[in-house]
């Protein structure tokens, strides 16, 4: 094979194997662009467990966030979730995992 196809084929979605078998009308997750969507939301599957984990852990190091507290484990420093962070900054609406 022409090794710039497989450097293509390589880059592009995982699902097909044959460019030409691509379905178009697949949605596709927009966080990640690589797995459809889950049901009826903007994001797949994976990207929602990530989204779940990023509920506990505090943007000041990382580490545990003690979420009825709002307070890192580690530190002790008040601070909110990545999760609180990326749904600011990425206009994503937590309740129905869509993005406005």
């Amino acid at each position: 094979m022409n090794i710039q196809f497989d450097d293509w084929l390589k880059s592009t979605r995982q699902s097909y194997q044959d460019p030409t078998m691509w379905d178009g009308e697949v949605d596709w997750c927009k966080r990640c662009d690589s797995e459809p969507k889950y049901e009826d939301t903007d994001v797949c599957n994976s990207c929602i467990i990530e989204l779940e984990e990023m509920r506990d852990n505090s943007l000041c190091c990382g580490d545990i966030l003690h979420v009825d507290t709002n307070r890192c484990t580690s530190c002790y420093e008040w601070s909110e979730s990545e999760f609180e962070n990326f749904c600011e900054t990425e206009n994503f609406n937590p309740k129905t995992y869509k993005y406005a």
